[in-house]
């Protein structure tokens, strides 16, 4: 499928008071449709009214820039260089530095973030192995190789880039949060998205319920009947079960949250849903909690990522 641009104008887009999964999607209706076409052939983002950004926020805008770019719009950004608590976050994570080539307001990197990384799905295993990992470890004070089941679970996720969504790079974004007792980590990619390769399995699925039979363990939309799918219900399992985290993942009308279910069975549940707006790929969220990460210590081998 070929995207292109709807309309050649300039369009002002003013960012969220608050940049997270609540309201990405009226966001992302300014500027792309369903169909992943650009509305405008220019795009100002205005960082004015921007306050608070979650590592939700920040890899859905680069996702858009990245996506501009392929397109051949153009993007420029507005009041990005008053400094409030929005763009002080982003300076602070390296987000000017990729896309202004420097840092506004400088000062130290924040140490309680990972820089936004675009990266290849043939990259996956290095970065996480390299870069998240160790970075998650000094958070918590735990060695890496301990965390290799949630690094095996979030290496298939950002496989899934390259093997399922027609596109061969996803953003990705980590953040610490003390008070919280949590690290979120984002990734997003704008290719065909879950319930489009679903269908080609289960046409007359809805696209939550596309979501729900992604992450059935067994699932799978491969012929061979040696890939049963064990990615996503993997990660669903570690996070919720072991460790007391959650999981969301939006793709194209539909999102799922899985939560630990304290008075189960089962031990965590899962809520498939339709939303308000399209979501023109895959976003996954993955909630940790720093206070419980020993539980998804390296226990158990991961079967690889396959729908």
């Amino acid at each position: 499928m070929i995207w292109k641009i709807l309309f050649p104008v300039e369009r002002a887009v003013l960012l969220p008071l608050i940049f997270n999964a609540e309201t990405m999607l009226p966001f992302l209706a300014e500027v792309v449709d369903e169909q992943r076409d650009a509305k405008c052939s220019k795009v100002i983002f205005d960082f004015s009214r921007l306050t608070f950004v979650e590592p939700v926020g920040v890899v859905v805008l680069s996702n858009v820039i990245e996506y501009f770019k392929t397109l051949g719009c153009k993007v420029s950004f507005k009041n990005h260089a008053t400094e409030t608590a929005g763009t002080k976050f982003l300076d602070d994570s390296l987000f000017f530095e990729r896309y202004l080539g420097k840092r506004i307001f400088g000062g130290s990197v924040r140490s309680t973030t990972m820089p936004l990384r675009l990266i290849h799905s043939e990259q996956a295993q290095a970065y996480l192995l390299s870069d998240v990992m160790p970075w998650v470890g000094q958070r918590v004070g735990m060695r890496p190789e301990s965390l290799d089941g949630v690094r095996v679970s979030l290496e298939e996720v950002l496989h899934n880039v390259q093997d399922h969504s027609g596109v061969r790079i996803g953003c990705t974004f980590a953040q610490y949060f003390p008070k919280k007792n949590q690290i979120q980590i984002a990734i997003s990619d704008f290719g065909a998205g879950i319930p489009r390769v679903v269908r080609t399995r289960e046409p007359s699925a809805s696209d939550s319920a596309a979501l729900r039979l992604a992450c059935q363990e067994g699932f799978t939309t491969k012929s061979n009947v040696q890939n049963r799918g064990a990615g996503l219900p993997t990660l669903i399992k570690y996070v919720t079960q072991n460790n007391g985290g959650n999981v969301l993942i939006v793709s194209a009308r539909g999102s799922l949250s899985a939560v630990p279910n304290p008075a189960g069975p089962p031990p965590y549940k899962i809520t498939a849903r339709a939303t308000g707006g399209g979501y023109p790929g895959t976003l996954v969220r993955v909630t940790l909690r720093t206070d419980t990460l020993e539980r998804v210590a390296s226990d158990a081998e991961v079967e690889p990522f396959s729908w």
